[in-house]
């Protein structure tokens, strides 16, 4: 449970308690896209034993949907409705977001970019920045594969990092980078001796 100072979020929910019919909200729908959505109804029901709860009525096209006044999926009208990211995760097409990928100055030399569809968390990505520029972490996990300086096991768990991180890297960066290590991890597979075949289970591949 998180405690906060008495009144410190009050402004944050001060507009659920003011809808009315007619209003304007954005609601998070089935496909987790943001819509416009308007108020049709509120009304007190009853919560078992004793106690009630404000409920919610809203409509959007030809749908809607009755949810607590508390709902994080409804939130303040265009606060996320009117985003470039938002997309439904349902439609068929791929989908990058590359939209930080543009913006990133490449003065910087940074390679860990932003992917909102995937992480937003800053610190990851300057914690990504931070071992790219002081210790050259991605090219020598690349040497390390190229001259075979581990044995399989710590060289599966050097590629399983640098696979749950790479779809933070720059495109750019990641193009080059992840052709260059999928060649050295070819070249380590097919050439390793007989004792690393033997151990090369099928959760290491």
């Amino acid at each position: 449970m998180l405690v906060y100072p008495h009144k410190s979020h009050e402004k944050e929910y001060e507009w659920r308690y003011k809808l009315e019919k007619g209003s304007k909200v954005d609601f998070q729908d089935n496909r987790s896209c943001w819509v416009e959505a308007t108020v049709t109804d509120v009304k007190m029901q009853e919560l078992d034993p004793e106690g009630q709860y404000v409920e919610i009525e809203i409509s959007w096209g030809d749908q809607s949907e009755c949810i607590p006044q508390c709902d994080s999926r409804m939130q303040a009208p265009g606060l996320f409705s009117k985003s470039p990211f938002n997309i439904p995760r349902s439609i068929s097409e791929s989908y990058f977001d590359d939209f930080n990928d543009i913006l990133l100055d490449p003065e910087t030399k940074n390679v860990g970019v932003l992917r909102y569809e995937y992480c937003r968390s800053y610190m990851l990505t300057d914690f990504i920045n931070y071992v790219h520029k002081e210790h050259n972490l991605f090219e020598r996990v690349l040497q390390a594969v190229e001259t075979k300086k581990f044995g399989i096991e710590v060289t599966a768990d050097l590629i399983s990092c640098i696979a749950q991180l790479h779809p933070l890297l720059h495109r750019n960066f990641a193009l080059e980078y992840l052709t260059r290590l999928s060649n050295a991890l070819l070249e380590y597979v097919t050439k390793a001796d007989e004792m690393t075949i033997r151990n090369f289970t099928k959760e290491r591949f």
